[in-house]
């Protein structure tokens, strides 16, 4: 019948009464076979292994567990004794191991080396940890823990151990709880100096030391602390170094000691330093790039203001002008458009780079987009007897920038109408593709080598110089249209083959929107009814004479002022009907005069005028108190409809 799990088991090495110990069974332990180091309980009495696990097996070289439980142990050897198996003897270890607390060294576990002679077999040799335990009927047994190998193996082992560490590439040392260097390998002493000083106190950071220290220190068991900083050598360099520490058991005492390894990263670092500055500088180019693309780009268009103004109001009077001078003027227009659409890209260049392009998120009506691009090129187009078309598979709304969609098709519109010859044809086509829509524009132009294709949506990339000389160009426009795809979260591409045409394409996500739509104004623009004072704020002479002519054309008496603070001072000490405020000005901005003509209650309309528009500038200029705004270069019909939409009747 079996024994009660617990029971008072008897004393030893003379104690008075008993010491109650746990009586073990062997179904109680199957959780060891799962060990990695070899476990066993010898039967003092009988001389016998009482139970082993299978690690053990190997460590002994039996076939099985049974056959390992038949062997008889005649003797051990330790400390160089021959001994018999005992309880006295095994009782004596323990009490000595315990000191005064006598009997109850029974818990106590002692560590040794054991030298095992079964008969007929191979002598082995293990360190072990052995324990006090109580089996089946209360007999005194010994628990042998120790690592599956010999220790003859493990010894060599260790040696190789050693060889290792002392020929490691990187610093290995061992530290006291208190911080103390104790031990270290030969890369550790030529870098650092012999073993006695403090691991803090190499740190030029001494702050950052003692945390280190103190993580190290309070870490768990295994656990990894590792810091990268800069330390000092024993020659007095400061360098980097990457610090790996962590806390770790002794094999051979138990106790737990502290490990680091440190190796030298100073040319990483520098590597990183250089690296890093060399991307600070790349990023300051690029800023001070844009930043003059941006001010070349504002500077151009305040004459290209005057030139288109002045030639637009030369071809209103075209019946006064002679053949020769209308076919100059049609030059100049022609010549101011395309410095126009130059000034635009190297503009959208620089707020691209800059990160300061703004984009709306509203419903996108891809026929509509494709139809207004269309008819914006469709003059060009027939001018070289080119056939347009244009469809629309997408019938929902999607969300997306109305404006920069058709930026892009009219990108691809211009490069189709200027690269197909006479009586070719271009197609427009927005369809469904999986998750996108895609927008396509065909044409039977020139067409593209394969392998120039990459090149064309790079930065000021042409794909053959004289191919550029003879169309024209600057490789910017299609870069834009990249970028404008990307940060609409689509992108772009192009098939072509050489003689046969080109496919110039854009995918935007297919995201429906869900908004609500707005109702367009559809207020009809009609003439003023009476003759309106103008009050115009320009600093810039051109600029000035062109409004002046321009509001004078359409019937208007214009009043001109040369900053903000001057149009202010104007409403207060006359009347008018209008107002037009130039963005940029000395003294007074047109913001900040609109805000304080507002604020002394003047309610006449007011449009903003800008060299540097962008698709938020309607509503920025709205907070600040004005109708409307648009951009330089304007034309006699922007200024003449936006009298008639907020002008009084």
């Amino acid at each position: 019948m079996k024994r009660k799990v617990e029971e008072e088991a008897p004393g030893g090495g003379g104690g008075g009464g008993g010491v109650k110990q746990k009586i073990w069974q062997r179904s109680e332990l199957g959780a060891l076979n799962l060990a990695v180091e070899a476990v066993w309980i010898f039967d003092f009495e009988n001389g016998f292994i009482w139970w082993a696990n299978e690690t053990s097996v190997r460590l002994f070289q039996a076939e099985s567990v049974e056959e390992l439980r038949k062997r008889d142990f005649g003797s051990a050897r330790n400390d160089s004794v021959v001994v018999k198996w005992s309880v006295a003897d095994f009782r004596e270890k323990q009490i000595v191991a315990g000191g005064e607390r006598g009997v109850e060294a029974a818990r106590e576990a002692v560590h040794e080396d054991w030298t095992f002679y079964p008969k007929g077999e191979a002598v082995v040799t293990v360190r072990l940890t052995n324990t006090a335990i109580y089996i089946e009927d209360g007999r005194l047994a010994m628990l042998c823990q120790g690592p599956a190998m010999p220790k003859s193996e493990i010894d060599n082992a260790m040696l190789r151990g050693m060889e290792l560490f002392r020929h490691l590439p990187i610093c290995v040392e061992q530290l006291s709880r208190e911080g103390a260097i104790m031990q270290q390998n030969p890369a550790a002493e030529e870098t650092f100096g012999a073993v006695g000083g403090a691991l803090a106190e190499r740190f030029v950071d001494v702050g950052a030391g003692q945390a280190f220290w103190t993580e190290l220190r309070e870490s768990d068991r295994g656990s990894c602390c590792t810091a990268e900083a800069q330390l000092r050598t024993k020659s007095g360099d400061v360098r980097w170094f990457l610090i790996d520490g962590r806390a770790k058991v002794d094999p051979c005492s138990g106790d737990v000691v502290l490990l680091t390894s440190t190796s030298d990263v100073t040319a990483r670092k520098m590597a990183e330093l250089e690296l890093k500055n060399a991307k600070e500088a790349a990023e300051l180019a690029t800023r001070k790039r844009s930043e003059f693309f941006a001010v070349i780009s504002h500077e151009f268009r305040t004459p290209l203001n005057g030139v288109i103004g002045f030639a637009e109001l030369l071809r209103e009077d075209g019946a006064e002008l002679s053949a020769a001078h209308r076919d100059y003027l049609a030059t100049i227009w022609a010549s101011a458009k395309a410095m126009m659409i130059l000034v635009n890209d190297f503009l959208d260049l620089a707020k691209l780079e800059a990160g300061k392009m703004t984009f709306e998120r509203a419903a996108l009506d891809a026929s509509a987009a494709v139809r207004s691009a269309v008819e914006v090129i469709r003059p060009a187009a027939d001018a070289k007897g080119l056939t347009i078309r244009a469809y629309n598979h997408v019938d929902d709304n999607i969300l997306g920038d109305p404006n920069r969609v058709r930026q892009i098709l009219l990108n691809f519109l211009s490069n189709a109408v200027k690269f197909t010859p006479e009586g070719g044809s271009i197609t427009v086509v927005a369809a469904r593709r999986e998750e996108n829509v895609r927008f396509e524009c065909r044409d039977t132009g020139i067409g593209i080598a394969k392998e120039d294709q990459p090149k064309l949506f790079a930065n000021f990339a042409q794909v053959d110089v004289s191919v550029a000389r003879k169309y024209g160009g600057t490789g910017l426009g299609l870069a834009v249209c990249r970028e404008i795809a990307k940060a609409l979260g689509g992108s772009v591409g192009v098939e072509s083959d050489e003689s046969r045409g080109s496919t110039f394409w854009f995918d935007l996500p297919f995201r429906k929107f869900e908004g609500s739509l707005h109702e367009v104004d559809s207020k009809p623009l009609l003439s003023p009814q009476k003759r309106l004072r103008v009050l115009v704020a320009e600093d810039n002479a051109t600029n000035q004479k062109l409004v002046a002519a321009i509001l004078s054309k359409l019937g208007h008496e214009p009043v001109v002022v040369a900053n903000g603070s001057l149009a202010v001072e104007a409403l207060q000490a006359s009347t008018f009907d209008f107002a037009f405020l130039d963005r940029q000005m000395p003294v007074l901005g047109g913001e900040d005069a609109a805000r304080a003509i507002r604020q002394l209650g003047f309610t006449l309309p007011i449009i903003g005028l800008t060299a540097d528009y962008a698709h938020d500038a309607k509503q920025h200029f709205i907070n600040c108190g004005m109708n409307d705004c648009f951009a330089k270069p304007f034309r006699i019909a922007q200024i003449r409809d936006a009298i008639a939409k907020y002008g009084p009747s």
